[in-house]
């Protein structure tokens, strides 16, 4: 069990992924800030109008997989009741048996691996300092963010394959070896060094640029030096 300790925008969740990708397991995020009651975890019993199963039935669920990798995402901005919750399904001891209310019977989550992203340290309980270790994430530099968003960026290439092929016939990876990719990549970053800001500056802007403007039938690959800006 690990706690990722840093500001915002760092990669936490990132990392997580990348941790479930690594270990061929299934990712599932649970979003912590605001959640005040026990039953977000536990869910409620099926006789109260609206109830549902809480989050580890749903992750393990929705994702087949019951060594998934599930991630408490900014834990310490939830309320008492819904943060303390966390300490059953995380408890080795115990965890064999977690009890869903939704269901009432144990759904085992002992398989499970739990990580924890969290922005204030001071304000965790107790239990998530004995039980997960709690590693301080630092800013990447400037090499590493550019790799990291050369993986996102060739992620959403790929998934442009087809296009690239009908309008320049040629594959996504000829079409991105044809441009200067730190020029490129380097657009992208944010002077705060957050890695969520410039992942988004890549899905949302970048690459719907790219297929408003130049995903066109007949248009041209450029031959020149390309200006970025």
């Amino acid at each position: 069990m690990i706690a990722l300790s840093g500001p915002p925008g760092l990669g936490k969740t990132y990392i997580s992924q990348a941790i479930a990708k690594a270990l061929g397991r299934r990712f599932h995020m649970i979003g912590m800030n605001g959640k005040k009651e026990a039953s977000f975890i536990f869910g409620t019993d099926i006789s109260n109008p609206g109830s549902e199963p809480g989050e580890i039935v749903k992750a393990i669920a929705k994702k087949e997989d019951v060594a998934c990798v599930i991630l408490f995402d900014e834990l310490e901005k939830a309320g008492k009741d819904a943060k303390y919750a966390v300490g059953n399904p995380t408890d080795r001891t115990s965890n064999r048996n977690f009890k869903d209310d939704f269901f009432d019977f144990p759904t085992p989550c002992n398989e499970c691996i739990f990580l924890v992203a969290i922005n204030y340290p001071e304000q965790l309980p107790d239990f998530i300092r004995d039980r997960f270790r709690v590693i301080e994430v630092e800013p990447l530099g400037y090499r590493e963010r550019l790799e990291v968003l050369r993986v996102v960026l060739r992620g959403e290439l790929k998934g442009l394959d087809n296009a690239f092929r009908v309008i320049y016939h040629k594959s996504w990876e000829e079409v991105y070896n044809l441009f200067n990719q730190e020029e490129l990549l380097k657009k992208a970053l944010t002077w705060t060094f957050s890695i969520r800001g410039a992942k988004d500056n890549i899905e949302q802007s970048l690459v719907p640029t790219l297929k408003a403007d130049f995903l066109e039938s007949e248009r041209g690959l450029p031959e020149d030096v390309v200006s970025y800006e």
